[in-house]
């Protein structure tokens, strides 16, 4: 089977992850070298989830590979949007890293990238402050 005919299965077992298992599951994405695998990102030891053993889902088998990570994709979300809540009047751009398990922030000068990593560290977010990576970058439009 060729696996880009995969892509909707593979939305739809994404989606039934993302909302089964809320506070467990990092994520999903798709690599393409070396191979084609689709990478699941769960932050229990396990070794699956109960939906790998789903008839639906069964075409994914050969391509699913775990990944341990420390926040859910659900922490990540709720971190962000606490923090686009209380953020300083300073322009800068935010998203989630899946691959890196992180919230990147990146504004455009060094004064910025410490206001904003200062109310990281001072406010209490659904993730802890190791969770946020502040840096310097290009900014590609508003917030």
């Amino acid at each position: 089977m060729n696996p880009l005919s995969l892509q909707d299965l593979v939305g739809k077992f994404g989606a039934v992850l993302q909302k089964r298992h809320r506070g467990t599951f990092g994520g999903l994405s798709i690599e393409y070298e070396p191979g084609y695998h689709i990478v699941v990102r769960t932050t229990e030891r396990v070794a699956s989830y109960p939906e790998f053993s789903d008839r639906r889902f069964s075409p994914l088998d050969e391509y699913i590979v775990l990944r341990p990570v420390r926040f859910s994709l659900a922490d990540l979300r709720d971190g962000l949007k606490e923090f686009l809540e209380f953020a300083s009047p300073v322009r800068f751009n935010a998203e989630i890293d899946i691959d890196a398990n992180r919230i990147v922030i990146v504004a455009g000068t060094n004064e910025d990238v410490t206001t904003l990593r200062d109310t990281v560290i001072e406010r209490r977010y659904a993730v802890p402050a190791e969770a946020f990576t502040v840096r310097r970058g290009g900014l590609g439009g508003p917030t």
